[in-house]
């Protein structure tokens, strides 16, 4: 089976790209050809621009309004008949690498988070309280309150095609406005998910752009963070992505939060290994499971096992 797809940057304003590339992608029996638009700085720069003058706009927006299109999206793409979700489901697993019933496992983990309620338990686990994004609160002799970074550059990883919708979200529920950098490996379901926020809210997706750049052409991140209109960078990837973001956002001043490569790992006991025959066969299953759950292209999938 071959099929061919194009994938359209999301911009609320289009600007047209004067590159294209398409990746040809062989998985099983199927055979993916994607086509995508690969920018350049003298392209990026006046979307930075437009970009970086909504920032006020998304300061001042209610948060309960934030919070309700976060939840309607949430619904579509938790709902099985939503038309992005049953074609996404068709592309990402070739495009992923992966089956369909993984893709969906992730892509259903995702939706989850887009709730009223999982948003509204991050930010009082991680800020105390969501009224610090909306108010000047009390807190001993002063008063505290959690401001906007402003144009925020998501770098992302492409060993995870979700990782987009979960840093938007990031990106969103803190009033910022977001320039997502798609990466070669995952430039498709980004730009499904922006489109799902604007057919819930178009005002809001004026203050978002998905597209694609080579990570590898470092003269484009020169020129945006010389231009003074990012103001931080929410960076994904391995351990050389990390490092090269690094210094480029401090040599020009940029705050930097990184999410880089991590290592996870299990301890197996004595008394595990002492264990009925019943149970070291479990153990093992559930060992094999977690070793070849996402082909170790997670951070998630264990690396190591620790031994008495």
């Amino acid at each position: 089976m071959k099929k061919e797809i194009t994938v359209h940057p999301f911009i609320s304003q289009p600007i047209t790209a004067q590159n294209l590339l398409t990746n040809t992608i062989e998985w099983k029996d199927a055979s993916l050809e994607v086509t995508f638009p690969t920018f350049s700085a003298e392209e990026l720069l006046p979307l930075a621009q437009r970009l970086s003058s909504l920032k006020r706009s998304a300061h001042i927006r209610p948060l309960e309004d934030v919070l309700e299109i976060i939840d309607q999206v949430g619904a579509l793409w938790r709902d099985p008949s939503y038309e992005l979700r049953k074609e996404a489901l068709e592309i990402v697993p070739l495009i992923a690498g992966q089956s369909k019933q993984l893709s969906e496992f992730e892509l259903s983990g995702v939706a989850q988070l887009w709730s009223r309620a999982v948003v509204e338990s991050m930010l009082r686990e991680d800020l105390g309280s969501a009224d610090f994004l909306e108010h000047w609160l009390p807190r001993g002799p002063v008063r505290l309150h959690a401001q906007p970074r402003g144009l925020v550059l998501h770098n992302l990883a492409g060993n995870s095609f979700s990782v987009s919708a979960l840093s938007l979200l990031c990106g969103l529920i803190t009033k910022n406005v977001n320039l997502v950098k798609l990466s070669h490996d995952a430039p498709y379901f980004g730009v499904k998910w922006a489109e799902s926020i604007r057919f819930v809210d178009k005002k809001l997706t004026e203050e978002i752009a998905v597209l694609y750049w080579s990570g590898s052409r470092t003269e484009i991140y020169r020129s945006l963070f010389n231009s003074g209109l990012v103001d931080a960078v929410l960076a994904w990837g391995g351990l050389s992505s990390i490092e090269t973001i690094r210094k480029l956002g401090y040599h020009f001043g940029i705050k930097i939060i990184d999410y880089g490569p991590k290592l996870s790992f299990s301890i197996i006991s004595a008394n595990a290994l002492l264990a009925q025959r019943q149970l070291i066969e479990e153990l093992t299953t559930k060992m094999s499971f977690d070793i070849v759950f996402w082909n170790q292209k997670h951070a998630l999938v264990l690396a190591l096992f620790l031994l008495p």
